[in-house]
């Protein structure tokens, strides 16, 4: 096969990732893909026991510029005016191996401001203190330079000479808990990963970690979809709200609340995820805010319908 881009769709039917990407490194590497392009958020990815199939017929189709590893990524650069720089990026998903797609836009979103320092340092050793650590360590009583610059990976950096010899990611147990839910962690860890060392350092006393607040809900829709979550989600709530006006006893109530509360759980969180891919950042402050005023709205108005119709 020439070293060409080439997404093609999946003919396995049972399979929930209906794109296969085939790209021109290490002997041919073959995806399956969510999305063909990246074009609004990362694109979700698997590569296990796929097999290059374009008997589906072709989609997308491009010749390369480059496609080179670095790391925990796969760099790729498509020779066309749009649509033509993105990442693979390999992790892992609970605990599965997974691989996110995601273009130049989505990787700053989740190390916003990384750029490539420029200035040079003094003196033999220098800790640098990333300009968007906003209260940084002091090191009182260390034999170093303290210098405020822009890393491209960390919160804090140690050099010799001119060069990052090993970077630091601080981060509070609200934060961790956080970035593991969206998936940022994974993009953060590739970004460290460039320097060569590196680390994560997470502060907080132990009982903290028993009172952390989950982090944000929306992973699964990003994950498997959100319109297969939210479409899901209110199946099962349907459903189960049918189920609590027709029980006929306190067990029976009791069970079609909790799978209420499922349906609930998947829904919910849905909404946010697809008004977040759908909208602007400058109009997704407006959309969310009509959101919480009509779902306040059901919330008083739902109990005076219900009570009516009953």
């Amino acid at each position: 096969m020439s070293a060409r881009f080439r997404v093609a769709r999946n003919t396995d039917l049972e399979s929930r990732l209906p794109y296969l990407v085939w790209l021109p490194i290490e002997g041919g590497l073959v995806l399956k893909a969510r999305e063909a392009w990246p074009r609004a958020a990362r694109v979700f990815c698997s590569h296990e026991a796929v097999t290059w199939d374009e008997s589906g017929g072709l989609v997308d189709e491009a010749e390369i510029l480059l496609c080179r590893r670095r790391g925990a990524a796969i760099d790729l650069v498509l020779d066309r005016p749009q649509h033509a720089r993105s990442q693979f990026v390999f992790t892992n998903a609970r605990g599965r191996p997974a691989v996110w797609w995601q273009t130049q836009k989505t990787a700053q979103s989740a190390n916003p401001g990384a750029r490539v320092p420029r200035g040079r340092s003094t003196g033999p050793l220098v800790v640098a203190v990333d300009n968007r650590e906003k209260y940084g360590w002091k090191f009182a009583g260390r034999q170093l330079t303290i210098e405020r610059r822009t890393l491209p990976a960390g919160d804090y950096g140690a050099l010799v000479g001119d060069a990052v010899v090993a970077v630091v990611e601080r981060k509070t147990l609200e934060n961790l808990a956080t970035s593991l839910s969206d998936g940022s962690l994974a993009f953060q860890l590739q970004r460290l990963a460039e320097v060569g060392r590196s680390a994560v350092v997470v502060e907080g006393d132990y009982p903290d970690l028993f009172r952390t607040q989950p982090g944000r809900g929306f992973w699964l829709a990003d994950m498997l979809g959100r319109r297969r979550i939210f479409i899901a989600g209110l199946i099962i709530f349907t459903g189960s709200s049918l189920w609590c006006g027709l029980a006929g006893g306190a067990g029976s109530l009791i069970a079609a609340r909790t799978v209420q509360g499922v349906g609930a759980a998947l829904m919910n969180p849905a909404t946010l995820s697809i008004i977040t891919a759908t909208f602007p950042p400058r109009l997704r402050g407006t959309a969310i805010g009509i959101w919480a005023g009509v779902s306040a709205l059901a919330l008083a108005i739902g109990p005076l319908v219900g009570g009516l119709l009953t």
